[in-house]
């Protein structure tokens, strides 16, 4: 009898609890899942997952389903079927940033990196090796850091460059 029992009780697990449905929700054109969709009943909101499925509650007689990208349906319980199709909304648009520049740092900006490059140079220091005792025979095999070393070298060489070079043509 207590097989039977746990038989039982591993088949209503598996079933989803009750009080909830499962809801796919699909692109209507390419039937691809609309993952991020808020699904709001009964003042209470969930979100698909990457598959497009949410489990709703059993919860108000309205449902509203609302992504950025498509247009929002609104549907009564009783509409409500096993998978919904979202037209896409081709009004929408990405906006376009123009590029930003900075031109001069103000003092207060200026004084902050100072700050930040003293704290750097102090927790240099104390990490760097107290005299020739100091022996670490992987960091001499390790041939990326080694690589990596090199490379941060000439990325500040370049940088110096750049400093050197005026700011406009007018700027010398």
């Amino acid at each position: 009898m207590p097989l039977y029992d746990i038989l039982l009780l591993m088949i209503l697990n598996c079933l989803p609890a009750s009080g909830q449905r499962r809801v796919v929700v699909l692109d209507a054109r390419n039937h691809i899942p609309v993952a991020g969709a808020s699904i709001c009943t009964g003042g209470t909101a969930v979100l698909t997952d990457r598959g497009g499925v949410v489990l709703l509650p059993e919860i108000g007689d309205t449902i509203a389903f609302v992504h950025r990208h498509y247009f929002s349906e609104r549907l009564q319980r009783f509409e409500l079927r096993d998978t919904i199709f979202l037209e896409r909304n081709e009004q929408m648009k990405t906006i376009e940033l123009p590029e930003v520049t900075i031109e001069e740092l103000s003092p207060q900006q200026k004084a902050l990196i100072a700050s930040w490059a003293r704290a750097g140079a102090l927790i240099g220091a104390a990490e760097a090796p107290k005299g020739l005792a100091n022996f670490d025979l992987a960091l001499m095999l390790d041939r990326r850091g080694r690589r990596d070393r090199r490379h941060l070298a000439k990325a500040k060489e370049v940088l110096k460059k750049w400093d050197k070079k005026p700011r406009y043509q007018g700027d010398r």
